[in-house]
């Protein structure tokens, strides 16, 4: 275990109702942003994704809805990263989020999170229907280079998914998922703001869910904290270590190994591992990897299995250039069969 820091100590959490689980209205600041993210996994049918869907009224080069779109299909992995000028259509009513072309629609009703994903040239159409778990809480520190410059406000929600995937014809229901769903709104500087960091997360339903954040800022600075969740209740980490396994891409992660100490005293170690391959999303400079992982957590005497995504970033040249070979990583859009 890394020694214990302020960095890694999580000083308490603001709790939100239903008005932080739709689109927000935009302040007038630079860079501000909203968007949500969905990673999920259906053991039984071998199906999941990450996707994310931002709202970026205010850049200096434009107002954009910005999608991450990653789907694992019995036919390959489908993936589209995209910028496309934010039209007045996707501002839904009710606080929902459309995706600039129609492809992908966010709504919330009667606690539920709905995804639609229309991609009608892969012959790929899905509905995926988060439930949250956990409590609706923004667990992140607000004194540190995260808050100014990527996430004054962020959710972390462990759930469960249901829904369908049609591909090619062929249709697969699924009832038993598992998900974390992100909402993040605030100033995002991309540009600037990072030179790596791990968002490590994820659930085995509402017995035990774990959240890892470490940051390195582009001005040096460097946050690392974490939580779990267990029955509705929150505690924090005082001391984490990771250990992100790295393909010979130096960029693509293969999992890895973490280890926490809580502020109770408790201690788990968690181990990561692939499903799939790699999603990697390209995008201002900064190649960002979601790897969608098993997990298996020991510690007090007990063992949680379940599923979770490790993201990470190796940016430390400061997006010179778009990665191009990758192991087990996916970065080009369409459908790239295994």
């Amino acid at each position: 275990m890394s020694a214990e820091t302020n960095n890694t100590i999580l000083a308490g959490y603001a709790k939100y109702g239903d008005e932080c689980n739709i689109r927000l209205q935009p302040t007038s600041e630079k860079n501000w942003q909203d968007s949500v993210v969905l990673v999920w996994w259906d053991p039984d049918n071998n199906i999941g994704g990450f996707h994310r869907l931002g709202h970026e009224p205010n850049n200096l080069d434009g107002s954009f809805a910005t999608l991450w779109s990653n789907l694992v299909t019995p036919s390959g992995i489908f993936k589209r990263t995209q910028s496309k000028p934010l039209r007045e259509e996707d501002s839904i009513p009710g606080g929902g989020y459309g995706s600039g072309d129609g492809s992908v629609t966010v709504e919330f009703k009667d606690g539920l999170h709905t995804w639609v994903i229309d991609e009608p040239e892969e012959d790929l159409m899905a509905c995926i229907v988060h439930r949250d778990t956990g409590p609706n809480v923004d667990c992140f520190p607000k004194k540190n280079a995260i808050a100014d410059n990527f996430a004054a406000g962020h959710l972390d929600i462990p759930g469960t998914v249901s829904g369908t995937m049609t591909i090619k014809g062929k249709t697969f229901k699924f009832q038993n998922g598992l998900s974390i769903r992100d909402h993040g709104w605030g100033v995002r500087d991309w540009g600037s703001a990072l030179l790596s960091h791990r968002w490590i997360v994820g659930t085995s339903g509402p017995d035990f869910s774990v959240f890892i954040v470490v940051w390195h800022s582009a001005d040096d600075r460097y946050a690392k904290f974490g939580w779990v969740v267990r029955d509705n209740i929150i505690t924090a980490a005082k001391s984490i270590d990771v250990v992100t396994y790295v393909e010979d891409d130096s960029l693509t992660n293969r999992g890895g190994k973490t280890e926490l100490e809580l502020v109770s005293g408790e201690k788990f170690i968690v181990e990561w591992t692939p499903v799939a391959k790699g999603f990697v999303s390209w995008y201002r400079g900064i190649a960002c990897v979601d790897r969608l992982c098993s997990f298996k957590a020991t510690g007090e005497g007990k063992v949680f299995n379940g599923f979770g995504d490790y993201e990470s970033t190796s940016n430390i040249h400061a997006g010179d250039r778009k990665p191009s070979l990758l192991v087990n990583g996916v970065i080009d859009d369409g459908l790239t069969r295994e």
